[in-house]
């Protein structure tokens, strides 16, 4: 009896995973095309010829200001005075110049440290569910309650380690399956990605 009510439940587990990804699918939003929003010429973790640990501050700057994409490149003081200098640190930001794909990309930075770029962090409309079918189950990852929200939401990391790309997004509490496939994420490109246990899919009835 309980070896078939086992089998049962992760039956309609599946048909749950199953419906909410099909209705992702079935949204009105068009899938991610990643030639687009990472860039023709490039491969994880680049982005739009921009490659945590290999491309300087200087080819940074170069490579945003030239973009279609991206309007008013600001700098923080130290690199906008000598983005050259070995030890120069900080952080990249723009703006959106409106031609960047529909509903994908609402913010950037990029951070520096010893004239080489760490870090490309995109804050997007993206829902995760479009990445898991573009890029398949995560390597590593985490759903766990945020204390600064007395554990009202979860934080849910997603961690493709051979590609150097780190998923963030905010589920609301209770976890419900439409809520955490159509969250939206902030993407993480470096070179290091963070060290998390193996990953697996949240507990849907769990408080």
């Amino acid at each position: 009896m309980l070896s078939r009510f086992t089998l049962i439940f992760a039956v309609v587990i599946c048909i749950v995973i199953l419906a909410s990804l099909l209705l992702i699918l079935g949204q009105a939003a068009p899938a991610i095309e990643w030639d687009a929003l990472v860039g023709e010429t490039c491969e994880l973790p680049c982005w739009q010829g921009i490659t945590p640990g290999q491309t300087t501050t200087f080819e940074a700057l170069n490579i945003l200001q030239a973009h279609p994409w991206i309007a008013n490149v600001s700098t923080a003081p130290g690199l906008r005075e000598n983005p050259n200098r070995e030890d120069s640190e900080g952080s990249i930001t723009w703006d959106w110049s409106g031609q960047q794909p529909r509903s994908m990309l609402v913010g950037g930075t990029i951070n520096v440290r010893r004239n080489l770029v760490q870090s490309i962090q995109l804050v997007t409309m993206i829902p995760f569910g479009e990445i898991w079918l573009a890029l398949g189950w995560p390597d590593r990852g985490s759903v766990q309650p945020s204390r600064a929200y007395s554990e009202e939401i979860d934080v849910h990391l997603a961690i493709y380690t051979d590609k150097g790309l780190t998923l963030r997004s905010i589920i609301p509490r209770p976890r419900q399956p439409w809520t955490f496939w159509h969250a939206r994420v902030e993407m993480l490109f470096q070179a290091r990605q963070a060290s998390e246990a193996p990953y697996y899919l949240p507990c849907w009835f769990c408080s």
